[in-house]
């Protein structure tokens, strides 16, 4: 008999023990794997909430009548709002000054806090041609908010602010003789800008002043030289203190 050899009965019992660690593994695989699926079909058969990131709130329903369905051509535009007694003794002063000085009204809407305002100070109306024409054509008043530091602006400011629509600041607004809106600037506006709008708005209410004149001197029954005499005439400057700031410069 053969003598048996050591080394090929270790080769015998490697390879024995191989295959069954192979389907050890093989097998683990499939019981993975086969759970993995049952819990995908449990997942996706079970029903899921629908997920919205927006509350949305619904609007009341609107009830329209007649009058709501007007066409352009009979749209009334919104008065302007009226302003308080005082405010209007107030206008009134500011526009005697201004005539007794033979020169238009220029408001200012100012606000401390704000940017725009301090760049246009510092720029614009810093400017020596527009203080020039400030200086020669206008009186100028400053409409300073205190809306964010006291909490609320006094009935004057706020009776102005209205009446001139005021939505930012800073604004100049220059007004014709009934104390009405003649022409707006609104924003921090370059020198050449606002210069161009006083000078324009000068020009415009000088032929308006002029029409105004002519048709009154060709109504009037009294000669032209009368007529010529009382509209050129002025009176004495007045001394009278306005609730309104006027800005100094």
């Amino acid at each position: 008999m053969a003598p048996t050899n050591p080394e090929s009965k270790s080769n015998d019992r490697s390879t024995r023990v191989m295959p069954q660690a192979l389907v050890l593994v093989a097998a683990l695989f499939l019981v993975g794997r086969i759970t993995d699926i049952g819990f995908q079909l449990a997942r996706s058969s079970a029903p899921q909430a629908v997920q919205q990131s927006i509350q949305w709130h619904d609007l009341p329903e609107l009830t329209m009548d007649s009058n709501s369905f007007k066409t352009k051509q009979e749209f009334v535009p919104p008065p302007v709002l009226d302003v308080s007694p005082e405010t209007k003794q107030e206008i009134d002063k500011v526009l005697t000054l201004s005539r007794d000085q033979n020169k238009y009204v220029l408001y200012e809407f100012y606000a401390p806090w704000s940017d725009p305002c301090k760049k246009m100070e510092a720029t614009s109306l810093a400017n020596e041609q527009v203080n020039a024409l400030v200086e020669q054509h206008f009186m100028p008043f400053r409409v300073t908010d205190r809306l964010k530091q006291l909490g609320k602006n006094p009935r004057l400011v706020t009776d102005l602010q209205k009446k001139y629509r005021i939505f930012a600041f800073p604004t100049l607004v220059i007004v014709d003789e009934r104390g009405e809106t003649a022409a707006t600037l609104v924003g921090n506006c370059s020198s050449l800008t606002t210069y161009r709008f006083l000078s324009r708005t000068i020009h415009s209410l000088e032929q308006k002043s002029r029409a105004q004149q002519g048709t009154r001197i060709g109504s009037d029954p009294r000669s032209t030289h009368e007529i010529s005499g009382i509209v050129s005439s002025t009176t004495a400057s007045s001394n009278q203190t306005l609730a309104v700031e006027s800005p100094k410069g």
